[in-house]
């Protein structure tokens, strides 16, 4: 899907990563939070990767492929249906935006008709097949605030709003065994997970460890 066609305003913004580019859109995501932390999703066990240190598990926000639907109208659809829940979209002033080479929270509170656009664009380099090929794959990533608590259909690790800024400084995949012991990380969710398990930042938790290393994330004001 082209990135313009799902958000008309972008077209208004000025920037050199998307300007007279051909963006390809190809995931929502949500990163979902309340007024105690951010929730972030595991990835399913047919993506677990077994090696000699652990069993690696992404974890990261949760995603869903665009359709003919408004985009945040698909988040919200598949939040509902995965986790039972409704939610909020916080009115942002701002739009992160990430490409391979840099990352900026860019103002987009002058756009026309901002109602709808997600808070954070992942730009990456287009993979080979598919004619013809975009300058760039797009991963559009919604801050979005739960009414309730989730019931997930699948596990999830929940972080506490003041240990975010330690859980995104992590160098290293989380042993589960480690985050079971700290006061601020709470696993949840049905399913059993190998005691062995190194959660393993993907797609857009690697975009906000990104932020947070340039200092633009978590933000000075409440989301």
């Amino acid at each position: 899907m082209d990135l313009f066609a799902a958000f008309p305003a972008l077209r208004s913004l000025e920037h050199s990563a998307i300007t007279g580019r051909a963006l390809r859109l190809i995931v929502l995501a949500a990163l979902p939070y309340d007024g105690e932390g951010y929730y972030f999703a595991l990835s399913e066990p047919r993506y677990w990767l077994r090696r000699a240190e652990g069993t690696s598990i992404g974890v990261g926000g949760l995603q869903v492929r665009p359709d003919a639907r408004p985009p945040f109208r698909t988040i919200a659809r598949h939040l509902r249906r995965a986790w039972r829940v409704k939610v909020d979209l916080p009115p942002l002033p701002w739009l992160y935006l990430l490409w391979p080479e840099d990352a900026e929270a860019v103002a987009t509170a002058t756009l026309p008709d901002r109602l709808g656009l997600p808070h954070l664009l992942l730009l990456t380099p287009p993979r080979l097949g598919g004619e013809p090929l975009p300058d760039a794959l797009v991963q559009a990533a919604y801050f979005v605030r739960l009414r309730r608590p989730p019931v997930p259909n699948r596990p999830l690790l929940y972080v506490r709003h003041e240990a975010l800024p330690t859980f995104l400084s992590a160098t290293r995949p989380w042993p589960l065994a480690t985050l079971q012991q700290l006061p601020w990380a709470e696993l949840r969710g049905a399913v059993s997970l190998p005691p062995d398990g190194l959660l393993r930042p993907v797609l857009v938790l690697r975009a906000l460890q990104r932020l947070h290393h340039a200092g633009l994330f978590p933000p000075d004001t409440e989301l």
